[in-house]
């Protein structure tokens, strides 16, 4: 055989096993992402907000609803649902229509709810849409809206239920949990 020849084997032999290594570790690191996400089930935060507790007074926050200016102050009058959303987030998605029915019965109380939804791409429109009809709506930044950083939002979707002492009294991102909490009844 040609010197040619065997170096080009050998160059090509050489390239073979650095696919290899490289397929082998991008296998292993889309794995761990696949063992990431089915562990997540989306009660935890994913970031470092400290995320507020049972029993904690709403802390002080100045906001924009669609509707006008909203406060902590608001939440001390009724006890008051709020839901947190996001454009393309599959929970928020399915937990939708069941949302949308207990605002709505809740506006035929007289109860307060509000929609907080997180918009950092500028797609919030529709649900703006979708909810304004059964309740306040606030769309602001999650990195940077006053009533993400005051009540640790991280996560979507997310619930708050808060008394009409201003204190937490249920959170979490599990709407059966909230609605066992807050009775759909007319």
């Amino acid at each position: 055989m040609s010197p040619v020849l065997v170096a080009a084997l050998v160059l090509l032999g050489l390239l073979l096993v650095l696919n290899l290594l490289l397929t082998t570790a991008v296998i292993r690191k889309l794995r761990r992402h696949d063992e990431l996400l089915r562990d997540f089930d989306g009660s935890a935060p994913l970031s470092v907000l400290p995320q507020i507790r049972v029993g904690a007074p709403v802390p002080d926050f100045t906001t924009e609803a669609t509707d006008g200016q909203l406060t902590e102050a608001d939440l001390r009058s009724t006890e008051t649902l709020i839901a947190f959303a996001a454009p393309g987030c599959g929970g928020c998605e399915a937990a939708r229509p069941r949302l949308i029915e207990m605002l709505e019965a809740r506006r035929r109380r007289g109860e307060a709810g509000i929609v907080v939804i997180a918009d950092d791409e500028g797609d919030g429109g529709t649900l703006v849409g979708e909810f304004s009809a059964h309740a306040r709506v606030i769309v602001e930044h999650p990195a940077d809206g006053a009533i993400h950083q005051a009540l640790g939002i991280a996560m979507y979707p997310n619930y708050v239920l808060v008394g009409a002492d201003g204190r937490v009294t249920r959170v979490g991102g599990d709407l059966d949990e909230i609605a066992a909490a807050v009775p759909i009844r007319s």
